[in-house]
């Protein structure tokens, strides 16, 4: 074939606008559906092995955090949750907010 002489378009099939071109494939979903008779549970699973100092420093966040208690004004110095009134006393703030007896 000389060099110089122009090539012919290849044909190509037509296909509608709509239709995109991986539509004609066929998918088979057995492998989607699990067996009835078998009695596994399908669930994600890493791709790879999580290093031990990735898995501490994941887990270094799940620690629990002391509840932060301040002594309250009266006499007996009992210990209270910020932002919540004395069990003992009754003050919240400096002032009478519960009725104690």
């Amino acid at each position: 074939m000389d060099h110089l002489t122009p090539r012919t378009p290849t044909s190509t099939p037509s296909r509608s606008k709509n239709q995109s071109p991986k539509s004609n494939m066929i998918i088979s979903t057995d492998k989607l559906t699990p067996d009835p008779l078998v009695k596994e549970i399908l669930m994600a699973v890493p791709k790879r092995k999580m290093s031990r100092s990735n898995t501490r420093h994941r887990r270094a966040r799940w620690k629990a955090t002391a509840t932060q208690v301040t002594p309250c004004p009266c006499p007996r110095k009992e210990m209270v949750v910020p932002h919540q009134a004395c069990t003992h006393c009754g003050l919240y703030k400096g002032r009478q907010v519960v009725d104690r007896p």
